[in-house]
């Protein structure tokens, strides 16, 4: 199913010990060619790409670290970033409105039915851009941290 605001998550069973993991996250974030920013604390982090260019789309990561005989599991919940949030939400809401108006109005004209269209249209958009940013994050995330 899908919803407003998309997000996904992943699961990473890593080698890694907790402190070897955190030092290899804080290492994307505070080396001379860093990729990320954010906070990382010893129960996990949250952390966006540093874009040279305007990304909507583009996802925040928040880490979850626990424990395991072996290792670790690293779960990552992708989600959008609260601004964006915020303009998908505005455009869904405007368009909701002007669909009401017009069918209120008994306006049943080309003008509704394409408003009724760009509903989810608008999401399915969103949604195919978020897929997209995650996966080429998930490719440098996951480049860097095993390296």
């Amino acid at each position: 199913m899908m919803t407003i605001f998309p997000e996904t998550s992943q699961t990473i069973i890593l080698p890694y010990e907790r402190e070897e993991l955190l030092y290899k996250i804080e290492q994307l974030t505070d080396s001379e060619d860093f990729y990320f920013q954010g906070v990382i604390d010893a129960d996990g982090f949250s952390l966006q790409e540093l874009a040279n260019k305007q990304a909507n789309y583009a996802p925040i990561i928040k880490g979850k670290i626990e424990d395991t005989r072996r290792g670790c599991l690293l779960f990552l919940d992708y989600k959008l970033l609260q601004s964006s949030r915020i303009m998908i939400g505005s455009w869904l809401f405007g368009l909701s409105f002007i669909f009401f108006l017009l069918f209120t109005a008994h306006q049943y004209s080309l003008y509704t039915v394409i408003i009724l269209l760009l509903l989810p249209l608008h999401s399915l958009v969103a949604h195919i851009l978020f897929r997209k940013e995650v996966k080429r994050i998930k490719r440098l995330f996951n480049k860097k941290l095993f390296e």
